[in-house]
């Protein structure tokens, strides 16, 4: 069973996440969700002068999370946040307060938790609201108003941890599995629940399906070919899996981000076996010995049970406005490309899309 301790906080996550993390931020990935210290200017050295200012001030903070002075990070974070609106601020700040969360629940602080959870949240609504977040960061927003809705059912708010739940489920919260197995929500009314659980499930498979049915009729299909060998020394060729829908899953041991999509794509490999064949294609750093030893202790220790070679740039060039790992690439049962998803996808989006491929008339 899944408690505050072991749930889906932040809890004793090792440095080199969060200094991860603040790389992502720093290294531009996000864009600004709106200035407003009135000066866009960029400056004779070709610099914003306001993005270097930001990317001075939170490596200030990055580095205060470093020497473990996260209370002091967080308020210069803040400060650069109400000085520049600006999302890539905004989402580092939600990770600072949620590391926060892990270490006042370690203390048993639970006041303070709900406090951090709280802010997190409020800084989570206004970042969908503004909608400038790419989407690999977006879709994390979600679980941070789910985490508020748990903290809220710690202190025996039952009203407004329905209330919040409700918003996490309308902003596209979909893991359900969570909520079966959180007992902190224990306190909560189990018909009522049960009954918000199965309706925001159902109208999220729905939404799912026709978000994937109007991509799939937009998406540009384009060229993509596969023929090497995998990380298992065996030949292999993407044209061997027509009849089938593929999945291929651009990843790296490196990205926390593709932890999250291995995990729904060897359920989706295992509730699918007769439709479906999933690929992913590790792109790693070191030679290709050493590279293949490190994802196949990756694939053991992640329980893949999928085919997985290692990456090349020609792979990566073929796919049209490649935007980040992890990606995922839908073909149809004839081979032909049909869809491409940036970031982890919620399973229901990946199940809709292997439904209505699957579907289709070769």
């Amino acid at each position: 069973m899944q408690s505050l301790r072991s749930g889906p906080w932040p809890v004793a996550l090792p440095a080199v996440l969060w200094s991860l993390i603040f790389g992502i931020v720093l290294g531009g990935s996000l864009p600004a969700s709106g200035c407003q210290t009135g000066d866009d200017e960029v400056g004779e050295s070709g610099v914003d002068p306001v993005k270097a200012w930001i990317d001075t001030e939170m490596q200030r903070a990055m580095n205060l999370v470093n020497d473990n002075r996260l209370e002091e990070a967080i308020e210069a974070a803040r400060e650069v946040w109400k000085k520049s609106a600006d999302g890539r601020v905004g989402f580092a700040l939600i990770q600072l307060l949620e590391k926060k969360s892990g270490e006042d629940l370690a203390c048993e602080d639970v006041a303070g938790v709900l406090s951090d959870c709280s802010q997190a949240a409020e800084l989570a609504r206004q970042l969908l609201a503004d909608g400038a977040l790419p989407e690999p960061f977006r879709v994390q927003l979600p679980d941070v108003l789910y985490r508020e809705a748990v903290a809220l059912a710690r202190m025996d708010d039952s009203e407004a941890a329905f209330r919040v739940l409700d918003d996490a489920f309308l902003a596209g919260f979909a893991r359900f599995d969570l909520i079966a197995e959180c007992t902190e929500l224990g306190g909560l009314d189990a018909t009522r629940l049960q009954a918000r659980v199965e309706a925001a499930r159902r109208e999220f498979e729905l939404r799912m399906r026709e978000q994937v049915a109007a991509e799939l009729k937009e998406f540009r299909s384009f060229e993509f070919a596969i023929r090497a060998a995998d990380v298992e020394a065996e030949d292999f060729d993407l044209t061997s899996l027509r009849g089938k829908v593929v999945v291929i899953n651009f990843w790296g041991t490196w990205c926390p981000l593709c932890q999250t999509e291995i995990e729904s794509l060897v359920r989706l490999k295992r509730e699918w076996p007769e439709v479906l064949e999933v690929v992913g294609l590790a792109y790693e750093n070191g030679d290709p010995e050493q590279a293949t030893t490190t994802v196949r202790k990756s694939m053991l220790d992640n329980g893949v049970n999928y085919r997985c070679l290692l990456g090349d740039l020609a792979s990566r060039e073929a796919v049209p406005d490649f935007a980040g790992f992890p990606a995922t690439l839908f073909l149809d049962r004839s081979g032909r490309t049909r869809l491409l998803l940036s970031g982890p996808q919620p399973y229901e989006k990946l199940v809709a899309a292997v439904q209505l491929l699957s579907a289709e008339d070769q």
